[in-house]
């Protein structure tokens, strides 16, 4: 049975679960210091649940809220490596819109065609296809460009989201999306030239 525990108040053994769950899951460039990570949690800057299943740690969710929109960004949405493909996706899925704190959700994904490879383009596409069974809904043309987390390199990614009472996302709510993801999930500053890049090229999507 899936239950959800939060890191804020978990046991060391329990955050070093999420730990290693979050290393395996996904690449250094995309990886906070699990430290600084940690100190954010119980900081409560960010929002941290440790999916258990019959009490075996096998999941974790990272939220950011957003203080200028009403929206949370999922920063880290993972299920350890060796039970994967069993459901468990879906049932932290279904567990983290449970929780009470949990408003809308937007979130980044990788692009399949910017993969190196077939095998990673196949898994990339999978995992969109995953969120898209649950309900999400991928951006379309926007230019979403953002620095990895050393600051030393930058990623083109998809933005993803979900909101049960919406069926689309007008032009203004996606202007107010991007420039919170740059300015609070990234620190950019409010003039900086991704994310002008990014609310122009909503103006031009046909």
């Amino acid at each position: 049975m899936t239950e959800l525990e939060s890191l804020a108040h978990a046991d060391s053994a329990r955050v070093a679960a999420a730990g290693r769950i979050y290393a395996d899951s996904f690449p250094l460039r995309q990886r906070e210091p699990f430290d600084a990570l940690t100190e954010s949690i119980r900081d409560s800057e960010v929002l941290a649940w440790l999916q258990l299943d019959n009490g075996a740690p096998i999941g974790i969710a990272v939220i950011l809220p957003f203080s200028s929109v009403p929206w949370d960004f999922l920063e880290y949405f993972a299920i350890d490596g060796t039970v994967r493909s069993k459901g468990h996706g879906s049932a932290l899925w279904t567990a983290l819109l449970d929780q009470p704190e949990i408003r809308r959700l937007i979130f980044e994904v990788e692009d399949p065609d910017d993969a190196g490879d077939p095998d990673e383009r196949s898994i990339r596409e999978r995992r969109i296809a995953f969120y898209q069974r649950l309900g999400a809904k991928l951006v379309e043309n926007v230019e979403y460009v953002v620095p990895d987390v050393q600051g030393t390199n930058r990623e083109r990614l998809l933005l993803m989201w979900y909101d049960a009472d919406r069926a689309e996302l007008d032009p203004e709510t996606l202007a107010g999306l991007l420039k919170a993801l740059y300015r609070e999930g990234y620190g950019l500053p409010s003039d900086h030239k991704l994310i002008a890049a990014a609310v122009h090229s909503l103006g031009e999507r046909g």
